[in-house]
């Protein structure tokens, strides 16, 4: 089930910042009976220390990561950002994966920073990154956040993709009741995503933290989870950058659909040699083997689409 939640993404997000320059998040003052949350009237909150106002922008560069030595503190500055809101946050940086996010040296982060590791619900949290869990499925057809509980997924639009995933056994994936998902759709056709569940596993009404907060966790999880993939990406099988040709482009889109070299050339109105020479030369472009690899590094690089 899915309900377009108008109501919670109508009203400005508030962000909550920290001083980037030291990387110091202190307890924020409590302002107009929000209990430190958030300010009523602007984008800057003034924390207790240091007592001066900092522009949310520098929130955004304190999650940057832009070698491996800055993962660490990075990682601190959400950890006590999402603390601060009394959320807890899980982090996977590719959801086709088991590849966990990791600082320089190595460690997890999930458990050594934004503590994990010590819960009873491990298990239940360590197994959510499987491809039938419902919020990951969900992640692969939805790119804004949404919030989801039992009853069914809170997003801005509808989105019928969400229509067949079943949530009536989401307990099985996590002991916490509700969870607010960040899906960062990024370069190279991979997917992570940023989960944010309560301090309390009981809860299972988000629409407050959601409503107030989810351009702030939008925001920062994008950054901290795209430079860390950006940072430390390495893999030889990717695709290096290719310019097709218009009908290049074609002849892989109706191959990606199933379609023969002949079948091809009948839509194309194009001869079935010259339907193979624009296919060879793509494979040769984006230094493929065979036709398949040239497809899925068409796709990829973005050349498919999902439109005919």
């Amino acid at each position: 089930m899915q309900i377009v939640d108008q109501v919670a993404l109508g009203g400005n997000a508030m962000p909550f910042s920290a001083d980037a320059a030291t990387g110091f998040l202190a307890r924020a003052t409590p302002v107009d009976g929000d209990q430190g949350l958030c300010s009523a009237t602007g984008n800057v909150l003034a924390f207790s220390k240091p007592s001066i106002p900092v522009d949310p922008l520098h929130l955004i560069e304190a999650v940057t990561i832009r070698c491996p030595s800055d993962i660490l503190d990075a990682s601190n500055v959400m950890e006590r950002v999402v603390t601060e809101h009394r959320m807890r946050i899980m982090v996977l940086p590719n959801i086709s994966s088991r590849l966990r996010m990791v600082d320089a040296d190595g460690n997890d982060l999930n458990s050594e920073v934004f503590g994990w590791q010590a819960d009873a619900e491990t298990s239940h949290h360590s197994e959510w990154a499987h491809n039938k869990c419902p919020i990951i499925r969900a992640c692969r057809v939805e790119g804004d956040p949404f919030w989801v509980n039992r009853s069914g997924f809170r997003t801005a639009v509808k989105n019928p993709l969400l229509e067949p995933i079943e949530l009536r056994h989401v307990d099985l994936w996590s002991t916490h009741k509700a969870a607010i998902v960040v899906p960062i759709h990024l370069p190279i056709g991979e997917i992570a995503v940023a989960k944010l569940v309560s301090i309390d596993p009981a809860k299972d009404d988000l629409s407050y933290e959601f409503a107030r907060f989810y351009k702030l966790f939008a925001d920062l999880t994008r950054r901290f989870v795209s430079s860390y993939v950006t940072t430390m990406r390495d893999n030889p099988y990717l695709p290096h950058d290719a310019v097709l040709s218009p009908r290049e482009v074609d002849c892989l889109r109706w191959a990606a659909f199933g379609k023969t070299d002949k079948e091809v050339g009948v839509i194309l109105g194009s001869s079935h040699a010259t339907v193979r020479y624009h296919l060879a030369r793509a494979c040769t472009k984006l230094d493929a083997t065979n036709r398949v690899q040239a497809v899925f590094r068409a796709a990829q690089l973005g050349y498919l689409g999902s439109q005919t």
